[in-house]
């Protein structure tokens, strides 16, 4: 004969497995005069994340317009063209000091220099400076490019994600007389159609 803590402690795990699995049960049950409503059914756009930042590495902006935001494409055109117009004004710039500083440390005392009210060690500093500041917008550049091609992958990833006030998530305090103040969350779903099945 078993003892009988071990009696009660198999009845508590039966009784246990019996609350915990009613609910399931009865959620998994099928009703079956209920018809599967299609007129909710929406099927899922084939949409390509690839293709948008393909499109995007190819023309910057034709990503964005592929995932149909089309308010973010002028967007990316002003921020690779800035990028491109800064990379193109302090090449100038550097090109402009880079050729004087050589003009004023050659011998030869026909050629002409436009800073000469710039010392030969400010002069040097000054192309330095624009050196520096054109390896930048090589950086700003490549960092435009990279991130307009991340978001047009991004947004291709997200296309089908559903942002409508069909879906909400409320937390909120309640009260249960057993165990006092909690916090739950509920999450509702108010007529969603029914995604990809």
């Amino acid at each position: 004969m078993y003892p009988k803590k071990y009696i009660l402690y198999i009845f508590r795990s039966v009784f246990l497995l019996l609350i915990i699995g009613s609910p399931l049960y009865t959620f998994a049950q099928k009703d079956s005069t209920l018809k599967k409503d299609t007129s909710a059914f929406v099927p899922l756009v084939k949409h390509s994340a690839k293709k948008a930042a393909i499109l995007s590495a190819i023309i910057p902006g034709a990503g964005q317009i592929y995932n149909e935001k089309y308010w973010k494409a002028p967007l990316v055109w002003a921020m690779v063209g800035g990028s491109i117009y800064y990379f193109v004004y302090t090449q100038q710039i550097y090109i402009d000091y880079r050729n004087n500083y050589r003009v004023r440390v050659d011998t030869d005392p026909n050629t002409f220099d436009n800073y000469l009210f710039l010392t030969k060690t400010q002069l040097k500093g000054q192309r330095d400076n624009a050196r520096q500041s054109r390896d930048l917008s090589i950086l700003v550049m490549a960092i435009a490019y990279s991130l307009n091609i991340i978001d047009a992958n991004v947004d291709g990833h997200l296309y089908n994600f559903d942002v409508s006030d069909n879906l909400s998530l409320k937390v909120k305090p309640s009260y249960y007389i057993n165990t006092g103040f909690q916090m739950c969350c509920s999450l509702q779903f108010k007529n969603k159609p029914v995604y990809g099945f």
